[in-house]
């Protein structure tokens, strides 16, 4: 009877997983949460990127509005010095007239 009773207790502690100790547990963890936290700052350099990539082209569209309105600034300035240089040469014209003909009442 002792040897079915060896038998048994052998066969029942073959048939056990023996316990896996805290430590390995705790490292397995610590090896997820790792893994985890890798996909997490891939994820969010992805999401980075693409926030990059949609205010580049915002800057790019702003730009070229700075440049249309600095081109249409540059005009009008140049359109108003001409109309200020033809309105200098209207006054002077009109101060030569009158001064003929304040000569020519005297």
């Amino acid at each position: 009877m002792t040897d079915t009773m060896d038998d048994t207790k052998k066969a029942q502690q073959q048939d056990r997983r023996p316990p896996r100790p805290v430590a390995t547990m705790v490292g397995i963890g610590q090896i997820v949460s790792m893994l985890v936290g890798f996909g997490a700052v891939i994820y969010s350099l992805g999401v980075k990127g693409e926030q990059l990539d949609r205010a580049r082209a915002d800057m790019e569209a702003l730009s070229g509005a700075v440049a249309d309105l600095a081109s249409a600034q540059a005009s009008t300035a140049i359109s108003a010095a001409a109309e200020r240089s033809a309105i200098e040469e209207i006054r002077r014209r009109i101060e030569a007239l009158e001064r003929r003909m304040d000569r020519a009442e005297r």
